[in-house]
């Protein structure tokens, strides 16, 4: 029997593939499947410019760049994993396209790695390592700057 990857929620399959695990991210159909596979940044967003395959993504103000086929005014979820934001005391040069002034909310350890949750006028929650951490002294209410590539954003359809 060919090896299948199976997605449960609420007792009924959400998907069915033969795809590695690790390439659920880039297949996800449903905000629910994007929960359930443990995705923690999920923002609503609507489609307000396109350049090629470049989106501008209203976030409650905010402009997000990803790479995306949705048309303008799409309303769209914008994924993004903890592990894709990188953070940084200064504004750094980067190639990301996506960099927002923030403050940490709340910051706790598991294990080797510092979950840290920021505000930037919307909530995202990155993973770094313990030691980077604590070589950028990062604390509840400590400013920073939270930044991710347009590459690493992955969008749904969002209906109503």
């Amino acid at each position: 029997m060919e090896n299948q990857r199976r997605s449960l929620r609420q007792g009924f399959y959400m998907e069915i593939g033969t795809s590695p695990p690790g390439d659920i991210f880039n297949s996800l159909k449903t905000r629910q499947l994007a929960e359930f596979v443990g995705i923690d940044n999920i923002l609503d967003g609507v489609v307000v410019a396109r350049e090629s395959d470049l989106a501008t993504i209203d976030v409650g103000g905010f402009s997000i760049k990803a790479i995306s086929d949705f048309a303008i005014g799409d309303k769209v979820y914008v994924l993004i994993r903890p592990e894709d934001i990188t953070l940084t005391i200064s504004q750094d040069i980067t190639r990301a396209r996506n960099t927002f002034k923030g403050q940490i909310t709340r910051e706790s350890l598991v294990g080797p790695l510092a979950r840290i949750e920021t505000y930037c006028g919307f909530t995202l929650l990155a993973v770094i390592t313990k030691r980077s951490a604590e070589e950028l002294k990062l604390n509840t209410g400590k400013e920073l700057f939270v930044s991710f590539k347009a590459t690493a954003i992955h969008t749904l359809k969002r209906w109503g």
